[in-house]
């Protein structure tokens, strides 16, 4: 909660204790204290140390009381025995574990209460049906007075803490005045160096355009470049494939002229042995013919390819 909020709860807190201690009780019967306008001091429903018993004052809408830990405030509405209380909006004081235990159990239960009733001169907060929390008149004096005393240094505590607000507030504000006196200087040398700032823009200005006009001069010649050079890679390509191909014709006709060669040799072969058969037999009449047949089956045999 801001500071300033606590401050507001603290003296709305502290108002309603001081009217609770100089009003007089205009409800009930003279022996059974009224639901408004008492202070009330828990009894049952939270265990709670005896130093820092719960409380709860109900007056004019205004739900207020002390939760174990800090001081709390809020709304309420009543209808018959039907009652409505909360939210509540406390303090932040920080406190032992048992005491922070018991207001945490307190003040939501005061929240889930749904109905009232005094019995025996104590009040009784229900919920659902099942009492949740009792309480007991408190003696107005002492209770107050114990409050009173509580929200005093609080507001002591708030009151430190504002002034060490605004000691930092004061500091900030120097820091700002320092921070816009740098700005003013920041400003004047940048206006003084504006003029150089324009000559120096200008100057590389004229620098870019300058390389800007020779990368293009460098970019036509090198298209031109890459233009040659893919012709030049078409022609040798065209070059190699044609040396291929006259490569790939000569192998053909040597491995041709090298099978007549073969097939000639053959030949030759075969008509000297025909005739060696000839000129050793001794039919010459058989001969002639069986030699004739075997020339012819040579020849036949020794055509060469086209």
């Amino acid at each position: 909660m801001p500071t300033v909020a606590r401050v507001v709860v603290v003296l709305l807190l502290a108002a309603s204790i001081q009217a609770g201690c100089g009003g007089d009780d205009d409800g009930g019967d003279g022996d059974a204290p009224a639901l408004e306008g008492t202070e009330w001091t828990l009894v049952d429903g939270v265990d709670a140390p005896g130093d820092s018993v719960p409380t709860l004052t109900l007056e004019e809408g205004i739900a207020s009381g002390f939760g174990g830990c800090n001081s709390f405030t809020g709304g309420y509405e009543l209808d018959d025995d039907s009652i409505t209380i909360g939210p509540l909006a406390a303090t932040l004081m920080a406190c032992e574990e048992d005491k922070s235990a018991a207001e945490a159990a307190y003040v939501p239960a005061l929240e889930a209460a749904d109905s009232w009733a005094i019995e025996d001169g104590e009040l009784i907060l229900s919920t659902d049906g099942e009492e949740t929390l009792r309480f007991e008149a408190a003696d107005v004096d002492d209770s107050s007075a114990a409050q009173v005393q509580q929200l005093e240094e609080e507001i002591d505590a708030l009151r430190e803490e504002n002034a060490a607000l605004e000691e930092q507030s004061a500091g900030f504000e120097q820091q700002v005045a320092d921070l816009r006196q740098s700005l003013d200087d920041l400003q004047s040398e940048a206006e003084g160096g504006a003029a150089g700032a324009q000559e120096a823009l200008d100057a590389a200005r004229a620098q870019y355009e300058a390389l800007a006009d020779e990368l293009g001069a460098k970019g036509q010649s090198l298209a031109q470049s890459r233009a040659e050079l893919r012709r030049l890679r078409a022609e040798s390509e065209a070059a190699l494939a044609a040396a291929q191909n006259a490569a790939s014709t000569a192998a053909e006709r040597a491995d041709a002229q090298q099978a007549r060669a073969e097939l000639a040799e053959a030949c030759l072969a075969g008509v000297a042995d025909v005739l060696r058969r000839f000129y050793a037999s001794d039919d010459l009449a058989d001969a002639i013919e069986r030699t004739t047949e075997e020339l012819e089956q040579v020849a036949a045999d020794c055509e060469q390819p086209d």
